[in-house]
């Protein structure tokens, strides 16, 4: 179950980054667009910013994988608590 939710949060992030560099690239490249669109910069920016949240919540998912991956070859963490008295 866990694979699923850090596939599908990779898959997420992923698209988002996908939308965002499309949004870049034609904002950047397409200058036909620019005299209908006033805030053309504002939109740029706007988009350099919602790249850079996904490329965060992507690279957040990546770690926790790491993390699920490395605690999968260690075994479970060790119990530091002395043995209960019964």
């Amino acid at each position: 179950m866990q694979a699923t939710f850090v596939n599908a949060g990779e898959s997420h992030f992923k698209a988002r980054m996908d939308a965002a560099a499309l949004k870049i690239n034609l904002l950047s490249s397409n200058p036909v667009g620019v005299g209908d669109h006033a805030n053309v910069f504002d939109d740029f920016i706007g988009a350099i910013k919602e790249f850079t949240d996904a490329q965060d919540g992507f690279n957040a998912i990546q770690t926790f994988k790491q993390q699920i991956v490395a605690s999968q070859e260690n075994g479970p963490p060790e119990n530091d608590l002395p043995p209960s008295k019964e």
